[in-house]
């Protein structure tokens, strides 16, 4: 693969959240001119291929909210590819909703091959999964997503045979519990028997780069052919987005500033631990 392929990755956008709610920190703000309109241009600026959003677009699924979040993806000037997060899909309506704001090609939840520039044997995957909050945030028995039926996507990257998968999912795969819980910090749960998930799709795949959310921090795992980042949210500090850039059979990610307006006129940060370590920032990654 000689070409390069740049893809920018933004997450908990909660457009519909009201001012003093957060999971991690306090919201920003409750105006999308604020957080999400400022990343948008940035991201814009930087003339990804692709935008990838792994969740909690809105915070209630309402459609304003969803024609809002639409608007500014749009806006970006390059395709993009949504999932379902909690707060898209906390009620039936709320995801029959979302699922018609975002119909046709800005999902992928069977495996396509990419077709930008850049993007030769890299494939995408959305992985929808349904968050079960009965054991609320108990650090000994975290709430777990289930994810929907895995196997029609499996069936088709048996065909396809990807070098590379991005996979966007609003969960992590593999558990980061010990991030925040080292931090006094809630954590929010991962996908149940992610990390056989994540076996089935190496089984079919060069290399796989899961990008998830929910947390509402910066976190970053490895193994010998995965990549697990999880990017914080738009909507509290540090409103910052990811770019990665795919060549020579490396990733290069970097963190990016989103919404600036919005942090500045923010007071300090509860939690700043949030931002993640050094290496959880900036850096390079190539499957072994």
């Amino acid at each position: 693969m000689t070409a390069s392929l740049r893809i920018a990755v933004l997450n908990d956008l909660h457009v519909g959240g009201r001012l003093g709610g957060g999971f991690q920190n306090p919201f920003l703000s409750d105006d999308p001119a604020l957080t999400v309109a400022p990343t948008v241009e940035r991201i814009r600026a930087a003339l990804p291929g692709l935008v990838l959003v792994p969740g909690d677009l809105t915070h209630n699924s309402f459609d304003a909210e969803l024609a809002e979040v639409r608007a500014c993806l749009e806006s970006t000037g390059a395709p993009y590819i949504v999932c379902r997060g909690n707060h898209d899909c906390e009620t039936g309506a709320a995801r029959t909703r979302f699922d018609a704001a975002f119909s046709g090609r800005e999902r992928a939840q069977r495996p396509r091959l990419l077709d930008v520039d850049g993007a030769a044997g890299v494939a995408v995957l959305a992985v929808e999964a349904a968050w079960n909050s009965d054991n609320g945030l108990d650090a000994e028995h975290p709430p777990l997503a289930q994810q929907e039926d895995i196997g029609p996507a499996l069936a088709v990257l048996d065909d396809l045979r990807p070098e590379w998968l991005f996979v966007l999912c609003h969960y992590p795969f593999m558990s980061q519990a010990e991030y925040p819980l080292s931090h006094g910090g809630p954590y929010a749960g991962h996908v149940e028997h992610g990390d056989e998930l994540l076996e089935e799709l190496l089984a079919r795949c060069g290399a796989v780069v899961v990008l998830v959310g929910h947390n509402h921090y910066h976190h970053v795992l490895a193994g010998e052919r995965w990549l697990q980042i999880a990017t914080g949210a738009i909507i509290e500090y540090p409103s910052e987005w990811r770019l990665l850039t795919l060549a020579d059979g490396c990733v290069t990610v970097e963190t990016c500033p989103g919404g600036v307006p919005a942090v500045e006129a923010a007071p300090p940060p509860p939690a700043p631990w949030v931002s993640g370590r050094p290496q959880d920032r900036d850096f390079s990654w190539r499957p072994a």
